[in-house]
């Protein structure tokens, strides 16, 4: 009996299978800047996605200054000194930081003490911005993931790429909007 229903029940699942994804192409995927996108009063409407307008950071870096992202190309990247892989891409930033005219480098670090933070920037002579996220605020806004996580921006604030996970200077480089 079983052997004998088989062909109709392949032909309903193919026909199942069909009518869904009729329904996706009709229909469509949600963007996911739908569900991340929020209102900053001092920015308007931003989200953590490619093409979409940065959130502010909303903090100071260590010399007591507030970060500014708009004006020019900006790398943000998300890092902690316990993060082995975050320790190579920050002297690939360093590097970077150096050799590249016209571009801000912000290192937020995963609210680690300030004195921990302020000695390991001491020893690896790390000259461009880091910021404290204390609390986790600003990861929050860029719907952070692991460390490193790293978000280029063009000169009006827009992300034009996200890197996950360790980054090459070289590739870092190939990717500062222009």
């Amino acid at each position: 009996m079983y052997t004998s229903r088989r062909p109709l029940l392949l032909v309903s699942a193919a026909l199942c299978l069909t009518v869904a994804a009729l329904l996706l192409i009709g229909v469509g995927l949600p963007d996911r800047a739908d569900y991340t996108t929020f209102n900053v009063s001092e920015s308007g409407v931003v989200a953590p996605e490619v093409g979409r307008l940065a959130p502010p950071i909303n903090g100071q870096n260590l010399a007591g200054e507030g970060v500014e992202l708009a004006g020019q190309p900006t790398i943000i990247n998300f890092w902690a000194t316990w993060c082995a892989p975050c320790r190579a891409e920050m002297q690939a930033l360093q590097s970077l930081y150096e050799n590249t005219d016209d571009l801000r480098i912000v290192a937020v670090n995963l609210d680690e003490p300030e004195a921990l933070v302020r000695e390991w920037v001491r020893q690896n002579d790390l000259t461009y911005d880091i910021v404290i996220d204390s609390g986790g605020t600003i990861a929050r806004r860029y719907a952070f993931r692991d460390p490193p996580s790293t978000f280029m921006l063009d000169a009006d604030r827009r992300i034009t790429s996200i890197i996950y996970g360790a980054v090459q200077t070289e590739d870092l480089r190939s990717l500062i909007p222009r």
